[in-house]
């Protein structure tokens, strides 16, 4: 009876050490870090403007952070904020590419954000000029359509540039086309190419006239491309610099 007694108290003792094994692997292998020790945080982020969402991942070892997404409006500027409650403040500004995908990456020196306060908006960069660097096999002028309404409706400019021919680089300020004063800051603008014997292209990119008295005279820089009857514009950089003939040049949002 002893014999009997003591040996099924040995295959309780082996079952509960083997089960209590079985659970430490377990809960190493679904925790392999503990709770706030990961240098690594996510965060989730949607479009307030459109169907755009993608990922935010900051690394406060590294001091870098890396957004990627898609479904964007394709060829925009969109800029990445946090909600702090008593302000939006910027985290960083990227372009859509051609197919709506968006990835911006740089250093972090912020504070982390907390869960729910990063959105991501349209953006709307400074411009005080358009410069067209024509690679087109047509000649083109440039017109100015420009919006007071927040982009509700556009009105287009009579005046237009001279002549821009192939391979010709073309540097025009808004002002010297605008027919009416228009407000700065709360005006938007966008650069109309006027193919001639072809399609007129106007470009989708909007940006904020500012003229008077900017952080920085931008000038977005524009390639035009294709043949008369396909003629398109691509964004290569925007171009500031703190006052003309400074000679000192950077690339928007760089500046």
């Amino acid at each position: 009876m002893k014999r009997i007694l003591l040996l099924v108290l040995c295959v309780f003792f082996v079952a509960a050490s083997d089960q209590a094994i079985a659970g430490g692997k377990s809960a190493n292998q679904e925790n392999p870090r503990q709770a706030g020790k990961s240098s690594i945080y996510f965060y989730d982020v949607e479009s307030n403007d459109d169907n755009g969402y993608g990922r935010l991942v900051i690394n406060t070892d590294k001091h870098t952070f890396t957004f990627i997404g898609q479904n964007f409006t394709p060829n925009r500027h969109f800029e990445i904020k946090v909600d702090t409650e008593s302000e939006f403040q910027r985290i960083a500004v990227g372009h859509s590419t051609k197919t709506g995908n968006l990835h911006i990456q740089g250093e972090w020196e912020s504070t982390l954000p907390e869960q729910g306060t990063v959105g991501i908006s349209y953006c709307y960069p400074p411009a005080y000029g358009f410069i067209l660097n024509e690679l087109g096999g047509y000649v083109a002028h440039i017109k100015i359509a420009y919006s007071t309404d927040n982009g509700a409706t556009w009105k287009l400019t009579d005046k237009q540039t001279g002549d821009i021919s192939l391979f010709e680089q073309y540097w025009v300020e808004i002002e010297d086309l605008l027919d009416v004063d228009i407000p700065e800051g709360s005006s938007l603008v966008k650069m109309k190419m006027i193919v001639v014997g072809g399609a007129d292209v106007t470009e989708s990119e909007i940006y904020s006239y500012v003229h008077s008295s900017p952080p920085g005279y931008c000038y977005p820089f524009y390639d035009s491309h294709g043949p008369t009857w396909n003629a398109s514009l691509e964004l290569y950089n925007i171009q500031c610099t703190p006052y003309i003939g400074s000679g000192i040049w950077t690339i928007y949002p760089t500046y």
